[in-house]
């Protein structure tokens, strides 16, 4: 993960995969990677479901659960659903 967030970076990388061969669509899990490698989202471990009802976290395998969250240093973190 980038030390600090680079949105330009991954806006770039974003069209260049985007644009590379025939001209494809980026899936959630390339997309997902690649946030989290520029610093625009970060992972988070919890040892039981997150706070966020809307987060599918525990339903995608077994403790920890992880979730990704956009970057404080971007955007104010969630915390609640409210």
């Amino acid at each position: 993960m980038a030390d600090e967030p680079n949105p330009i970076a991954f806006a770039v990388e974003v069209m260049e995969t985007h644009w590379s061969g025939d001209c494809c669509d980026i899936d959630g899990e390339c997309l997902q990677d690649m946030a989290e490698r520029h610093g625009i989202i970060v992972r988070r471990e919890f040892s039981g479901p997150c706070e966020l009802s809307y987060c599918t976290c525990a339903e995608v395998g077994d403790p920890p659960y992880f979730c990704y969250r956009m970057n404080p240093g971007l955007v104010p973190e969630e915390t609640t659903d409210g």
